[in-house]
């Protein structure tokens, strides 16, 4: 259980629309997909040689392909969460920057705040729209509601200071959001640049793959089909003796 609430809060963070019991089932596919496919791969190639059924190996390799075709969907799931937040961060910055040009006008409110930050919502704005929807049945009721259907910390605190508004003011409710506007850009800043050397590392790796793909068919798998003839060679002679 405490797996699949995991796996479900995991869905949702990354903005993936089904089931936890739905994302095993295509993990499950994948695998059995990828297993048949490499069986049946196998199997062809050995009845095109008239070689017999299958080798171990081959069945193991099968195998290992099956298990990273099943961990594959879970793979880019955590990838779509970390763009995912990256853009959500990118939204509540904007959030921010919106509300710091609105809290020193006068005669702003909590609604006029939601109007502005809906006009320019991408990630959140369904959210934002059914709160400005339901404000006028219940204020306190309609901000509550949207604060517990985001699971994401930063946009809760921004509701937090909206719930505070009318108790201490906009300007006390959001007096440290200068602080976190900082925190959040130079957070982008630092993320920036650790994926620019990770481009710079996999760009360097890339560079070598034509010398690898030339060794790997120039060589290397021209001696292992080599090598498998001839065990197949000895295996029939063997089989014949």
């Amino acid at each position: 259980y405490g797996r699949i609430l995991y796996v479900k809060e995991l869905l949702k963070k990354s903005g993936d629309n089904i089931s936890a019991k739905q994302f095993l089932l295509k993990r499950m596919l994948y695998g059995s997909v990828i297993f048949v496919a490499s069986i049946v791969v196998f199997l062809s190639l050995h009845i095109n040689n008239e070689s017999g059924y299958l080798l171990w190996n081959e069945v193991l390799l099968s195998w290992l392909l099956a298990y990273l075709a099943y961990w594959f969907p879970y793979w880019m799931v955590l990838y779509r969460r970390k763009i995912m937040q990256m853009s959500m961060e990118d939204e509540i910055i904007q959030y921010q920057s919106i509300i710091m040009m609105l809290m020193y006008m006068d005669r702003i409110s909590v609604l006029n705040i939601l109007e502005f930050m809906e006009s320019f919502a991408i990630i959140f704005k369904d959210t934002i729209q059914n709160c400005i929807n339901d404000y006028n049945a219940g204020d306190i009721q309609a901000l509550e509601e949207m604060r517990e259907k985001e699971v994401f910390e930063p946009f809760k605190r921004l509701v937090d200071s909206l719930l505070i508004c009318d108790k201490i003011g906009i300007e006390k409710a959001f007096d440290e959001i200068n602080t976190d506007r900082i925190y959040y850009q130079d957070k982008r800043k630092q993320e920036n640049e650790m994926n620019l050397s990770t481009k710079v590392v996999i760009g360097k790796l890339i560079a070598y793959v034509p010398l690898i793909l030339t060794i790997g068919l120039y060589l290397i798998v021209p001696f292992i089909i080599e090598s498998m003839n001839q065990l197949m060679e000895y295996a029939d002679e063997w089989n014949m003796m």
